[in-house]
């Protein structure tokens, strides 16, 4: 029956009044409805009247059944902008249709995520390749041809270091450390790249680093807002001197587009944290640096004592100092006040990885840092760069 009615138009010239049902989105992307409408009479898609939307948003119609229609947008949504768009309430039709009524909706726009990561992925600041559909390998691969190692011994502080971030400096006393571990294996990783597809492209991800422990590939859920993008995205803010938030903002969004048109590629190698802290194991507290995926060094570590404990989860590091000066109260209400605190990359709020001498490491100790022998810091520090996960395990 509604196949045989006629369509909403008039032989006669007058206008014929469409009542118009409408769900507006709650937020916008590249991918979802920006509205839902209903008609109460059969109208021609191509009858249908462009919405106006703020920030010149184009817009196409999709028919979904005779009287239901889909507006999705065709151009790009910027993220984070707040639309406005003309939600209709009925349609003047003839020949073609026009909005007789409506009312203004303001919807703020989310991030593609999907197409987020695969910017991400192609440009190397992802743990894991995009694979375009229909083809069998991804737009980026991995090869360690083979490792050197770097052998360093035990470290004796002497004099002061000076901070490239504050004016505070180690004390000018000499300290020796045995060191639980002298070993870093600098991994020598190819990155195979082809030039990036820039528009949002159907396809899938696949893993890149095989030696990445499961503590992180566990997490990887495409489409899905997790650590390992937030890491992603502030390491790409990072190089790009955007405030390192980890919000996919507009100016973030535009310098992801840009670089991946440029192909500028992730001047970083993909590195990782990884602290176990074994507790109620006989293991001791051990902290593993992944470079460019590989496990290269592993240091004895203090986590948090009991009334103070590490948080345990994934967390990008977007704080660094060479040296500075922590304070704070002790579990007992006491203040501590210690200067000269070396190589710390904070991820946690007050949680961070850096130096600290102890007489032992390799059980709890801190105040919820993770602490490490001076030279241990010192080999990491270079390798957590903004962005740089750190997983803490109980």
């Amino acid at each position: 029956m509604l196949s045989m009615a006629p369509l909403a138009s008039s032989a006669d010239g007058a206008q014929i009044p469409v009542q118009v049902s409408a769900q507006p989105s709650s937020s916008l992307n590249q991918s979802m409805p920006l509205v839902r409408i209903t008609v109460n009479q059969q109208i021609d898609i191509k009858d249908l009247p462009a919405l106006a939307i703020s920030h010149s948003l184009q817009m196409k119609w999709v028919q979904i059944s005779k009287l239901r229609f889909d507006a999705y947008a065709a151009t790009t949504v910027l993220p984070n902008v707040s639309y406005t768009i003309q939600i209709p309430t009925s349609f003047a039709c003839n020949a073609t249709c026009s909005v007789a009524s409506s009312y203004p909706k303001t919807i703020v726009s989310g991030v593609d995520i999907i197409w987020e990561e695969q910017l991400l992925a192609q440009l190397g600041y992802l743990p894991v390749g995009f694979v375009p559909a229909g083809s069998s390998k991804s737009t980026t691969s991995v090869i360690v041809r083979s490792t050197t190692t770097t052998t360093t011994s035990s470290t004796t502080t002497s004099g002061a270091v000076q901070s490239t971030t504050t004016t505070t400096t180690i004390p000018a006393t000499t300290t020796t450390v045995r060191t639980p571990t002298t070993t870093l294996v600098m991994p020598k990783v190819s990155l195979k790249m082809t030039t990036p597809i820039v528009d949002k492209t159907p396809g899938a991800f696949t893993w890149l680093y095989p030696s990445l422990p499961q503590s992180l590939s566990a997490q990887w859920v495409p489409g899905v807002a997790n650590q390992i993008l937030k890491g992603a995205v502030m390491s790409f803010q990072d190089v790009h001197g955007l405030p390192t938030t980890g919000i996919t903002t507009f100016a973030t969004w535009n310098a992801l587009l840009l670089a991946a048109k440029k192909s500028q590629y992730s001047p970083r190698p993909y590195n990782y944290v990884d602290v176990a802290q074994n507790l109620g194991k006989s293991a001791p507290q051990l902290l593993t640096l992944y470079i460019s995926g590989v496990p290269s060094f592993r240091t004895l570590a203090n986590a948090g004592i009991t009334a103070a404990p590490s948080d345990p989860g994934t967390y990008p590091v977007y704080l660094r100092y060479a040296t500075t000066t922590m304070s704070g109260t002790n579990p007992d209400g006491t203040k501590y006040y210690d200067p000269g605190i070396p190589w710390v990359s904070y991820y946690n709020g007050g949680e961070g990885l850096h130096g600290f001498i102890r007489s032992s490491y390799g059980s709890r100790q801190s105040l919820g840092c993770i602490e490490l022998p001076y030279s241990s810091a010192g080999t990491i520090w270079p390798h957590t760069p903004i962005g740089t996960l750190v997983t803490v395990r109980v």
